[in-house]
């Protein structure tokens, strides 16, 4: 059996694969961690999306199995999150009385907000 990780924002784009071997008809025996959790190679910058169901045995010689997965959001890299930050332009041009006529300036800022 192979679980492909499909991407939730785009469910035709496979992220990654991983391949269970066993035969027809029998049990599937899950690789565990330390804390009896299932062990999957969820590919990087991704998670699974919410609980995931897997199956208990192999009903055919030849089976794909989706597993739902996410971007992985970073807590201190918000660039990746679309609407999350925002780029201000700031332009401010002063004028003022000099010699008989005026002097300008111009100073620009640009700030980014997350």
């Amino acid at each position: 059996m192979t679980l492909q990780y499909q991407d939730v924002q785009d469910q035709t784009k496979v992220v990654g694969s991983q391949d269970v071997t066993g035969k027809v008809g029998s049990p599937i025996e899950w690789n565990k961690d330390k804390d009896g959790y299932i062990k999957l190679n969820v590919p990087e910058h991704y998670v699974l999306d919410g609980a995931v169901s897997l199956p208990g045995g192999f009903n055919s010689a030849r089976q794909n199995y989706p597993v739902p997965v996410k971007h992985a959001i970073n807590p201190n890299d918000y660039t990746n999150i679309p609407g999350a930050s925002h780029k201000v332009n700031e332009t401010v041009i002063i004028s003022k009385p000099a010699n008989g006529g005026t002097e300008t300036s111009t100073t620009q800022t640009s700030i980014d907000l997350y």
